[in-house]
């Protein structure tokens, strides 16, 4: 009897009678057990109707009305860049856009947050989670900061280099992972959901936590030392990426030569001069603070149609550093002679120390670790002034390179006893 009357309930429905929207119709049709912090919510707390249906509750389609009638606090976050991502867009369109208008749609589009349940979803949307760390890198991976954190290193993009650890579908190298993330914390911890609705980037820095006692270190002894980012010594590593080349390939028997390399689309393959971790190079950000630099992209195009190359074979596109914090947090740091002594990492390579001839290969530039050339978005390269000054080894340099080395021994000759 109860299956007569549930079918005679869906004709009526489907002949313009209106099916009564209660939990238990709901129950009908749908299996779904809500559990967690939403378990006592009726359905239609969350889901409100509409011309056909119930709206989905967290899809910013709808302005994810069915948690933000409740969450009011976090509205912002549907004007958050990870929503809209406009830098982004507007990037493409100055670059790659001068190629293909279509870039866009066919290789970046895919990774931006669409609803609320991008990132607290825990495999089902009626278990609701906060979200973890592994959420947050399902976008945050790759060439986008956040994957260091845990310790995944960019492999090369050829598939002879597709060994590693594997993470969300992809190789990675296995490198130092963030001392925050071996201690447990989650990104969340200082990437709060408030702070992202605000349009903040994080709710803590470094020194929110940790005081900084400048007899704790011969580092922290520096007063120029003051200029800088704490992650500037304390990052261990960063995912660098020098020279992203893009074949656009239209109509050509010359794809299948790039079978080997990344295809994000089908009319794309997508390699890179180089990558590399250490030794990421140092610049002023826009806080006015020494801190890490990588190339935001050394973006260079080949488009071949019809077996032909059209324009120049790698036009350049943009020539683009950013000053960034890759998350690669340790308490050990690097020696002075890394920074004050290495020319390559303050952007000052010199001729007879290139490791590539990136002009011999065709490339508009001479080195990857020079200025020359080269522009950073959020801040800028050394100047020379402070490069004199970073290099120049006078007689404080000399006294705090000794005081260093002498910790250093004491504590090796200390655990081996």
């Amino acid at each position: 009897m109860f299956f007569l009357t549930l079918c005679i309930s869906l004709c009526l429905t489907e002949s313009g009678f209106a099916l009564e929207k209660s939990d238990k119709n709901c129950a009908a049709c749908h299996k779904e057990r809500v559990t967690g912090v939403h378990a006592k919510q009726k359905c239609e707390t969350c889901h409100a109707p509409n011309k056909e249906h119930f709206d989905k509750a967290a899809d910013f389609s709808v302005s994810a009305k069915g948690c933000l009638n409740c969450h009011k606090e976090y509205s912002g976050i549907l004007k958050n860049p990870m929503a809209h991502r406009s830098a982004e867009k507007a990037y493409v369109e100055k670059t790659y856009g001068r190629v293909d208008g279509q870039f866009w749609n066919k290789n970046c589009q895919n990774c931006h947050v669409q609803s609320c349940m991008n990132c607290h979803d825990g495999g089902n949307p009626h278990a609701i989670k906060k979200p973890s760390t592994d959420n947050c890198q399902e976008c945050h991976r790759d060439y986008y900061t956040g994957i260091e954190y845990s310790g995944y290193g960019q492999r090369e993009d050829h598939e002879r280099y597709s060994r590693g650890k594997e993470h969300k579908g992809g190789k990675y190298a296995s490198m130092l992972p963030d001392v925050h993330h071996t201690k447990g914390m989650t990104c969340g911890e200082c990437h709060s959901m408030k702070s992202l609705a605000e349009g903040r980037t994080f709710s803590k820095t470094c020194t929110d936590c940790h005081v900084m006692n400048k007899n704790s270190s011969v580092e922290h002894s520096i007063l120029e030392h003051s200029r800088m980012e704490c992650y500037t010594c304390h990052s261990a590593w960063a995912n660098q990426e020098y020279g992203t080349f893009w074949i656009y390939l239209q109509n050509t028997k010359f794809a299948e030569y790039f079978r080997w390399v990344k295809r994000p689309h089908l009319d794309y393959a997508k390699s890179s001069h180089t990558k590399q971790y250490a030794d990421f190079p140092i610049g002023v950000n826009a806080r006015k603070k020494y801190s890490p630099l990588r190339p935001q992209y050394i973006a260079l195009v080949t488009h071949i149609k019809d077996d032909k190359v059209v324009g120049r074979d790698n036009e350049m596109l943009s020539a683009d550093f950013r000053a960034v914090f890759p998350h690669t947090v340790r308490r050990e740091t690097v020696m002075c002679e890394s920074c004050h002594a290495d020319a390559r990492r303050l952007m000052r390579e010199r001729k007879e120390d290139r490791l590539y001839l990136t002009d011999k290969d065709g490339l508009p530039f001479e080195s990857f670790y020079n200025f020359n050339g080269f522009k950073v978005v959020n801040g800028r390269f050394i100047n020379d002034s402070e490069y004199k000054r970073i290099v120049n080894k006078n007689k404080e340099y000399k006294k705090a390179s000794m005081k260093k080395w002498r910790q250093v021994t004491d504590v090796v000759e200390s655990a081996g006893k």
